[in-house]
């Protein structure tokens, strides 16, 4: 049946998918009005958005597995502290290094996911293909991450430019727009 090892090992990657999610809910969450208060709204906004979207993710993943293999991920908060601590100085080389943190947190994930998806595919294909969505959505993050440290790296990351960017992002989204966002 579904006891063997391989399974508990699948549940232990269950269980670090759902973490990363909580983690990152909080970590965007507390992101968000940290760049407000440094008056970087546009990117708060990101923030506030990717915060929703791990919500949301942990949600639906948690019902798939718990649907498909009868199992509840353990969400592990020992480390909620954390990002719930995280606090944000408004100069460019602290925004600097915030998004490639970001990155790395995300690249961080992505290892987790792929040790997930390869055992997936012979538990059950439902939860494959939910983790396979993940992935996409991991990527596409760093992508869009990386997209915007090549603008602000264009721009030298100066406060002006650093500014500018993030009112770009800020009309964009008072406008209805996605994370699909031209940076000029």
């Amino acid at each position: 049946m579904y006891n063997s090892d391989k399974h508990k090992e699948f549940h232990a990657l269950c269980d670090k998918i759902s973490t990363e999610f909580a983690i990152g809910t909080l970590w965007h969450g507390r992101s968000a009005p940290c760049m407000r208060a440094s008056a970087f709204r546009g990117f708060g906004e990101i923030h506030l958005r990717m915060s929703e979207h791990d919500n949301k993710k942990k949600l639906c993943f948690e019902k798939i597995v718990s649907d498909r293999i009868k199992y509840v991920a353990n969400t592990d908060m020992s480390d909620s502290q954390r990002p719930a601590s995280y606090s944000f100085a408004a100069t460019p080389q602290e925004l600097k290094e915030h998004f490639h943190l970001w990155v790395k947190r995300e690249h961080h994930y992505e290892v987790i996911l792929n040790e997930a998806i390869e055992m997936a595919r012979s538990i059950k294909l439902a939860i494959y293909d939910e983790l396979c969505a993940i992935q996409r959505d991991v990527q596409e993050e760093i992508t869009r991450v990386e997209f915007l440290i090549e603008r602000l790296d264009t721009g030298g990351w100066s406060g002006h430019d650093v500014a500018y960017v993030s009112e770009l992002y800020h009309k964009h989204f008072e406008n209805g727009g996605g994370m699909d966002i031209t940076l000029s």
